[in-house]
């Protein structure tokens, strides 16, 4: 399907991509790299949104433990 909307580029991609286990002798370092700043610092804000709702479910959890919250439903 991808070679059909995407022709010779694609299959260009094929050839040169290994499919299941990467090849480390086409690794390139390059000397500078460009961000987008805004790009990162929403990443960086979604990860911490991730990471805040492990404690944040432990909270409630211990809530619910204690009485304090109701228990709407369980998963088992």
């Amino acid at each position: 399907m991808l070679s059909q909307i995407y022709g010779g580029i694609y299959d260009l991609y094929m050839r040169r991509v290994p499919r299941f286990w990467p090849r480390f002798s086409l690794w390139r370092n390059v000397s500078t790299v460009e961000i987008n700043t805004a790009e990162m610092t929403r990443t960086f804000f979604e990860g911490c949104c991730m990471l805040l709702s492990i404690p944040l479910c432990s909270i409630i959890q211990l809530l619910q433990d204690q009485g304090t919250l109701p228990t709407l439903f369980r998963i088992y």
